[in-house]
């Protein structure tokens, strides 16, 4: 019990403060190159990184947004998505190798994407982009790229607030509308609309989008999969079971395991 609970208080400690293996100076310096880009980027700009100047899942470290997913949460549609970017090499994945060329042969995939910046160590091809500077060692190349969220009608405002799993977006529109919100779509995500279930579909086949009727709406879209929840029974579960094991309970007695007196003590008669 005792090496639970210091484990438990340790774990608890590194969730909220600093990894105990990486230096203070190291933990709160925030490269030139990000506070730019925390400086330009619009609410819910993408940046892409090329090479190893911003590897995959860098930028959530400072709050910003990555196209690319951890390699042990990868979805299908948005690999599927953005897999023209990639070399095709032993395998598609996040971290597979992405080059400028690939960049501007695929301008129109980032934007629809809501990349706004490029980050790489080496200079983009000359001429291909309208807005390049270099901060620091780094070359960034800037885009106009789509908003998280957006409606078919340029008429139609949205006011967009983001939280963790969470969003909510107010809508005023002068007709039917359709809303297109560029995240990767999975049956985990719910959507509220005036706090009845609305419907999500998906557009081209990696983004997620709602049919609206007229008028002032709030809609609130939720991201909750029910595999997070399933796997947190079996290991409440599991650790249940492990407990009524271990206690000496004749009905949950496991012969070789199980004891009247500890794991030390004598078998348990019968």
């Amino acid at each position: 019990s005792a090496v639970m609970g210091i484990t438990l208080f340790d774990l608890a400690v590194l969730g909220f403060g600093l990894n105990p293996a990486v230096a203070l100076e190291v933990q709160t310096f925030e490269p030139p190159v990000i506070a730019r880009l925390r400086q330009e980027l619009p609410p819910g700009g993408r940046v892409l990184g090329i090479g190893e100047e911003l590897p995959p899942n860098v930028l959530m470290r400072f709050g910003l947004y990555d196209i690319r997913n951890y390699d042990s949460v990868e979805l299908a549609r948005s690999l599927h998505w953005f897999a023209p970017l990639y070399e095709h090499g032993a395998g598609i994945s996040s971290r597979s190798e992405i080059t400028w060329e690939a960049v501007v042969a695929n301008r129109d995939l980032l934007l629809e994407s809501g990349v706004c910046a490029v980050v790489a160590a080496l200079a983009p091809p000359p001429g291909a982009f309208a807005r390049v500077e270099q901060v620091d060692r780094a070359w960034v190349a800037w885009l106009e790229g789509m908003a998280w969220a957006s409606a078919r009608s340029p008429q139609t405002r949205l006011t967009v607030f983001r939280d963790d799993g969470q969003a909510r977006i107010r809508i005023d529109s002068l007709g039917a509308e359709s809303l297109v919100v560029r995240e990767t779509f999975d049956p985990g995500w719910t959507g509220l609309l005036d706090g009845k279930t609305t419907e999500l579909r998906p557009k081209s086949a990696v983004f997620l989008s709602i049919n609206v009727p007229k008028g002032h709406h709030d809609l609130i879209l939720r991201y909750d999969p029910i595999e997070v929840r399933i796997g947190l029974a079996i290991s409440v579960g599991s650790c249940v079971l492990v407990i009524l094991v271990l206690t000496g309970i004749r009905m949950f007695w496991i012969p070789g395991i199980t004891t009247r007196e500890g794991l030390d003590g004598p078998e348990p008669p019968g």
